[in-house]
């Protein structure tokens, strides 16, 4: 409804340094997706996309009240269980959560699932052989 802060859910994909992580019961940063913590939500996110977020918040002067961060869902990676971005993906499709945060690429079979914001980051790929072509 207008004029409500709405509360949305988030869910994250996987854990990279930095980026997006969470810590064990010693302080020690995990990146282990499959493991205890990234499944528990009482363990709070960190990271410069989490930062990003809140930012967000911040900057839409109430619009939005909150986004709470949650993992994507087991279920999602038994269907694609190759990609974990994918998986998020699924999840979004499936009504689970409002968006997902990370560096996702755009892909033609999430965009078929999803929309997709504008990027905030661009990345530059390049393709190396030790075999030369050449056409005539």
């Amino acid at each position: 409804e207008y004029g409500i802060p709405k509360a949305l859910l988030s869910i994250i994909f996987d854990l990279f340094l930095i980026v997006m992580y969470k810590r064990d019961s010693d302080g020690k940063i995990v990146l282990d997706s499959s493991g205890p913590e990234f499944f528990n939500d009482s363990i709070p996110w960190e990271g410069v996309y989490i930062k990003y977020i809140r930012d967000i918040i911040r900057i839409s002067e109430g619009d939005i009240s909150s986004i709470n961060i949650t993992h994507r869902s087991r279920a999602s990676k038994l269907v694609h269980p190759t990609s974990s971005y994918t998986s998020a993906v699924q999840d979004l499709q499936d009504g689970l959560a409002d968006m997902a945060i990370g560096p996702f690429w755009v892909t033609g079979q999430r965009l078929k699932m999803t929309a997709f914001t504008l990027p905030i980051v661009y990345d530059k790929v390049s393709l190396m052989t030790t075999t030369s072509f050449i056409h005539n």
